[in-house]
């Protein structure tokens, strides 16, 4: 049984849970959600409803591991007062500890992997506008972009709920694909220090999501006429969170395709 487990393990991790006798619960779960949300886009119009997009996989491709983002700094890193050998190996472990203590505590944003790092090595003389530069070299999704785009003609409102941090979001993604700034904008939620950059699946960032949307709809607006806020996604953890909170109505992204074919039941 264990080494069944063990095998099962494995396929996941390298992608193969898509095999006939692989059943990923978290994937079916999400399918399972999804199909209602699917459902209620034929109720859905533009004064009871708004749609928010995950940017990872969904509107950009998708982003670097946490791997890649602690190469990145150490690669930046202008090492001002470290030039002892013995001094070198030290400040590796540290970051590498920190590292590791920020995916114990399942944080994931990367600007604030970059803003605590820089902030508890100013050793490195990082720069943090290189790296929030560098964390938002994605390309668009063409027939994503050209979902919103429909969505935008019928009159509905659109965001984000992204783990993509707020300057790196606004200052530095906006700036690469001026057109999301019509298309997306600053509605919705991005981790940002003020609160405590809670990340997607943490409950917390549905909460301040749906504050976010209080603050960019009206108060009055969103208790009163927001029956969906619909919100798109391409991770099954996401899903399953977030449809504990209402009125969130999460949509499980599998391609853009299928995406804009089920948008065409909004009439």
């Amino acid at each position: 049984m264990k080494k069944a487990i063990l095998i099962l393990t494995m396929l996941q991790a390298v992608g193969l849970t898509a095999l006939p006798f692989v059943k990923d619960k978290k994937h079916e779960s999400a399918l399972e959600i999804s199909k209602k949300t699917k459902d209620s886009f034929a109720q859905a119009t533009p004064q009871n409803s708004v749609f928010m997009f995950d940017l990872h996989g969904v509107v950009i491709t998708k982003s670097k591991s946490k791997i890649e983002l602690a190469f990145l700094s150490w690669k930046m890193a202008k090492w001002k007062t470290l030039s002892s050998l013995v001094l070198r190996p030290i400040t590796v472990l540290c970051v590498a500890k920190d590292i590791y203590k920020m995916q114990r505590e399942n944080k994931k944003c990367g600007q604030q992997y970059f803003d605590e790092i820089a902030n508890k090595y100013p050793q490195l003389g990082l720069n943090l506008d290189d790296l929030y530069d560098y964390d938002t070299i994605h390309s668009l999704n063409p027939k994503t972009v050209e979902c919103i785009r429909q969505l935008k003609a019928k009159g509905f409102q659109t965001g984000v709920f992204t783990n993509m941090g707020d300057k790196a979001y606004e200052q530095k993604l906006l700036t690469r694909f001026p057109e999301l700034k019509y298309l997306l904008g600053t509605k919705g939620y991005n981790p940002n220090a003020a609160c405590n950059y809670a990340s997607k699946p943490n409950p917390e960032s549905c909460d301040c999501f749906l504050n976010k949307l209080k603050n960019d709809f009206g108060q009055k607006s969103f208790n009163g006429k927001l029956q969906n806020v619909y919100f798109i996604d391409d991770r099954p953890k996401n899903i399953i969170e977030a449809i504990k909170h209402n009125p969130i109505r999460p949509y499980y992204f599998t391609s853009a395709e299928q995406f804009e074919k089920n948008i065409k039941k909004i009439k």
